[in-house]
């Protein structure tokens, strides 16, 4: 694991992530100097990557076999990996529930023995995950990527111990209810760039996040 990998605690204030990571889900490589990359259990680690996270999408999750895991696994172990993910429910897309929920659990199990935090995708399926939380008591944070959701469900998610990323969409009254310490920021698919979403939420909660 990086050496400077400050571990997680449900009370303070500090980054899950390596210094000098800014944007902590990303599918653009070529802001993988201070972002956190996403890229899928190929076999395959793109060299130009410093810093990354590897995971099994819910969306595929019906066509996932052994030899994937196995995979992940071997790319997870990389000391580049800072998270693994993402990984969630989507009830949406993505075939069956149960599928995916046997899926994200194989990949809680590797995030806890590797001690590396989660990225989780969830669509209309947070009561799932809630569930999940408190029956698989993990020891990793999880953190909820671009969550869009009202101010009474961050506060069940934050409860439960779940950590929040925003990204270019976001509920303005949300981000006023999550602790700075329990926030990240991302730009996922977004052209923004990462100081401008930042700003953004700094300019909803109407103060600099520290």
């Amino acid at each position: 694991m990086v050496q400077d990998m400050i571990q997680y605690h449900n009370n303070n204030n500090m980054s899950l992530f390596p210094k000098g990571i800014e944007d902590i889900h990303t599918h653009d490589v070529s802001r993988s100097e201070s972002a956190v990359v996403n890229i899928s259990p190929s076999g395959v680690f793109p060299d130009v990557i410093r810093w990354a996270s590897v995971g099994i999408h819910p969306w595929n999750a019906s066509v996932t076999d052994e030899e994937t895991f196995l995979i992940l696994e071997e790319m997870a172990s990389d000391v580049r990996v800072v998270a693994i993910g993402e990984a969630g429910l989507d009830r949406v897309r993505g075939g069956l529930i149960s599928d995916q929920e046997i899926v994200f659990r194989r990949q809680v199990d590797i995030s806890e023995n590797l001690r590396k935090p989660m990225v989780l995708h969830v669509v209309r399926a947070f009561d799932r995950i809630l569930h999940l939380r408190k029956k698989l008591n993990p020891s990793q944070a999880w953190i909820i990527h671009g969550f869009r959701g009202n101010p009474v469900l961050a506060g069940q998610l934050l409860d439960s111990g779940m950590d929040i990323s925003l990204g270019e969409y976001f509920n303005r009254d949300t981000a006023k209810v999550i602790p700075a310490g329990r926030l990240y920021f991302e730009t996922d698919e977004s052209n923004l760039d990462i100081k401008q979403i930042r700003a953004a939420v700094e300019a909803a909660r109407n103060n600099t996040i520290i």
